[in-house]
């Protein structure tokens, strides 16, 4: 059982920041260096901050012209402590200035970090009161510091592009929306894992290019790995979180369908005992046609469309089954909130499985139920690029 005591304490850290934020001394900007990036790393017994700072002497310009034509020149500042505040205290003496962190558009973890410091790293976070309990939190594969200082076009990619390229990535219900709040809220709780966007660089044709790549695993306070995009979505179906995206469909008499995800609903329920405890994952989506090649005669009829709609319902329970593989068995990680399930509708049940639920976990039975409907055609009803129907 959750300790109701911790839950109150993290919840009253959040709330008391915010009430008195309002109340800050007036300082002036000049005196303060904004940072929109800042990202975290650990080695050699200490930490190292990174920080992307915009800074404005450099880009202002003295006349009309040299303001229209100036690009905000980004400034890296890092530094090293053997705690986080130290880090941050000794960057401040480089920089010259105080950051002023209230503007953060991208927060990174490196991976070293987040595997045996990551407790410490929200302790950090939920206590600075310039930090928003909203901050979208991402965790990079490799070092946070190789994030924050990319270059793209030999120019560093400011941290409000890699804020955007995770909203992006966000909307088609690729990856989880993580920010603070909801991972504190997860561990306060002591029953779900946290489930954290995760970025890195990848080469891609020859190139280095940065992408939001997947999901990070948080399991007992440390990463216990990553999920890449099938496995993300599979989770964010289970989890009632996909809200639009694509589903790429192999017909089998060769051809291609693309729909678009324009509603998704999920259910948990819980049945069995405690020899065999059942989990039953019902999830409904609808979809529209938006693209559809093939060579084949096919016409788009009622039967077709339940042809469709029984293979995009397999894609989304292999989607399913490959996240809970990777997550719940592989890491031993409950992102889901299923012993969180048990324990609302099955008390009972959770009073005789919940002190040994990592291990019990290898017991459950899942029962994956899905159904998916395809509402419109578009234009057509045939593919492009089509052979006539046969008769």
């Amino acid at each position: 059982m959750p300790n109701l005591k911790r839950i109150c304490a993290l919840a009253f850290a959040l709330i008391i920041p915010l009430s008195f934020s309002g109340c800050m001394p007036y300082q002036e900007l000049k005196e303060e260096s904004i940072v929109e990036g800042m990202g975290i790393d650990y080695g050699k017994n200490a930490y190292s901050v990174t920080f992307q700072i915009n800074d404005m002497q450099q880009s202002g310009g003295s006349g009309k012209e040299d303001q229209k034509n100036n690009k905000p020149q980004i400034k890296i500042v890092q530094s090293t402590g053997a705690s986080l505040f130290e880090a941050v205290r000794n960057a401040n003496l480089q920089n010259g200035r105080k950051l002023l962190f209230s503007n953060i558009r991208a927060f990174v973890l490196g991976e070293e970090v987040c595997k045996d410091h990551f407790a410490e790293l929200l302790d950090f976070m939920s206590r600075n009161d310039q930090i928003e309990p909203t901050e979208k939190i991402l965790i990079a594969k490799g070092k946070a510091a190789d994030i924050l200082t990319f270059q793209e076009n030999d120019e560093i990619l400011p941290a409000v592009n890699i804020e955007q390229m995770a909203k992006r990535y966000i909307e088609t219900s690729k990856i989880p929306n993580s920010e603070l709040l909801d991972v504190l809220k997860c561990v306060a709780s002591g029953m779900v894992d946290p489930a954290v966007t995760a970025i890195s660089i990848e080469n891609v044709s020859g190139m280095d290019t940065l992408m939001v790549s997947g999901t990070a695993v948080i399991h007992k306070n440390k990463l216990a790995g990553f999920l890449d995009h099938e496995q993300s979505r599979g989770f964010m179906w289970i989890t009632g979180r996909v809200r639009g995206g694509t589903i790429q469909s192999k017909l089998p008499k060769g051809g291609t369908v693309t729909t678009e995800i324009v509603d998704s609903q999920s259910k948990i329920t819980v049945g069995g005992d405690e020899k065999a405890p059942i989990i039953n994952i019902s999830v409904k989506n609808k979809t529209n046609i938006t693209e559809f090649s093939s060579t084949v005669g096919y016409v788009i009829d009622s039967d077709f469309l339940d042809q469709l709609g029984d293979i995009q319902a397999k894609e989304v329970k292999a989607e399913i089954e490959k996240a809970i593989q990777q997550a719940l068995y592989n890491y031993g990680a409950d992102i889901f909130g299923f012993g969180q399930r048990i324990y609302r509708d099955k008390p009972e049940l959770w009073r005789k499985i919940g002190k040994d639920w990592d291990k019990n976990l290898n017991n459950i039975q899942f029962r994956i139920s899905v159904q998916s409907d395809v509402d419109h055609i578009g234009l057509t009803n045939q593919p492009t690029h089509s052979a006539k129907p046969s008769s």
